[in-house]
């Protein structure tokens, strides 16, 4: 059998971490074994260990992927705002609130889907540590937005409330069985992240 190159390689490797990266979401860490996610990619079982030295390094990965797909987004929607931090916090936090019956589980947001997953691993392994560093960046971006009179430590607040407030929506309005209560929990948390932005 012919050799991969390296850069075939690469490919082939970056395209196991973007399938990873929706099937844990989709599924959870531990509701997707290798075998079914490298199939899933087209590639061998066999090959996994020729590209990640564990299931724990490939989930790191996967959710470093999707925090940067996070991040860039919302980086997009600041610029599209040029500066007015206040419209780029509103236009995260609808778009962020309306994903809920028109997106899948793996076109959200990595924190309400993995949170659960992260949670349970070692403090120090790689998928705590690839979730925390990934929080932190979308936390620093909702701080950034926290109005300019606040002091820093009020906008550090605010800023991680802010985020804690879209994540705990998300997650129960998809959790929630009741349509009317998931909107209800969406609407609140708008109308409580636009009072904590406010001067």
């Amino acid at each position: 059998m012919p050799r991969v190159s390296k850069e075939q390689a690469a490919l082939n490797r970056q395209h196991i971490v973007e399938v990873a990266a929706r099937l844990y979401k989709e599924h959870g860490l531990n509701g997707i074994g290798v075998a079914d996610l490298m199939a899933e990619a087209g590639v061998t079982h066999g090959g996994f260990y020729g590209h990640f030295a564990s299931k724990d390094a490939l989930a790191a990965e996967a959710c470093g992927l999707s925090f940067d797909k996070s991040s860039s987004s919302w980086e997009a929607t600041i610029q599209r705002n040029g500066g007015d931090r206040s419209a780029a916090l509103h236009e995260i936090a609808h778009r962020y609130l309306h994903k809920k019956e028109d997106c899948s589980l793996s076109d959200i947001c990595v924190m309400p889907t993995m949170a659960a997953d992260a949670m349970r691993q070692d403090q120090q392994g790689p998928l705590r540590q690839a979730f925390t560093t990934g929080t932190r960046r979308l936390g620093e971006l909702l701080i950034a937005l926290m109005p300019a009179s606040f002091n820093k430590k009020k906008r550090r607040e605010r800023g991680l409330a802010a985020l804690s407030l879209l994540v705990g929506a998300m997650a129960l309005a998809r959790a929630s069985a009741d349509t009317e209560l998931a909107d209800e929990i969406l609407a609140a948390s708008d109308k409580a992240l636009a009072e904590l932005a406010a001067e």
